[in-house]
């Protein structure tokens, strides 16, 4: 074999590096591009207290996450945020945020599974992002303003989740039986 000059010029590399994918795309990330990584870090750092993270698990977690909604059909919007940053129903709120958020993109469900946009006989109409739209009942008749507030008064000072249009109680609720 010929000599190889110092640092591998002229003949073939030593160790191959992964060619870099066409449109800025990371290796090891099919389908996700560098664009892709960025929007999910900043996406990440605009999150609400307690679950925005700072710039460098940003950078950490956004590749994660980047490759998280690309094969499970999210987009980087309020109901992303709203799913990932709950507080699950029967537990208490995490002592540990960014170790829930990280667990959380690590394990994200299809989208779909999360906010199925039918029930049974009584298909709930998606809105823009596709989410159930607001059925016109809940919140005392009032749109509003967040998915949060779809609640149904049950008692003096009580209000569970619209079965109709909350994301997580339609998510929860079994269907109704016919009689």
């Amino acid at each position: 074999l010929p000599p190889h000059p110092p640092g591998g010029g002229g003949g073939s590399p030593s160790s191959p590096k992964a060619p870099a994918a066409p449109g800025g795309q990371e290796p090891g990330a099919p389908g996700v591009g560098s664009v892709q990584v960025q929007a999910a870090a900043e996406w990440l750092m605009d999150l609400k207290r307690p679950w925005a993270v700072g710039r460098k698990q940003a950078r950490e977690l956004g590749a994660e996450l980047a490759e998280a909604v690309a094969e499970t059909g999210w987009d980087l919007d309020a109901s992303l945020a709203l799913w990932l940053c709950r507080t699950e129903e029967g537990k208490k709120a995490p002592d540990n945020h960014r170790a829930v958020l990280r667990h959380r993109i690590e394990q994200l469900e299809r989208r779909t599974s999360v906010f199925p946009t039918t029930r049974d006989d009584t298909a709930v109409a998606s809105s823009a992002g596709g989410t159930p739209a607001w059925c016109g009942i809940c919140n005392r008749g009032e749109r509003p303003l967040s998915l949060m507030e779809r609640l149904l008064d049950v008692g003096d000072d009580e209000q569970v989740r619209c079965p109709r249009c909350h994301p997580a109680a339609l998510r929860t609720t079994p269907p109704a039986k016919k009689k």
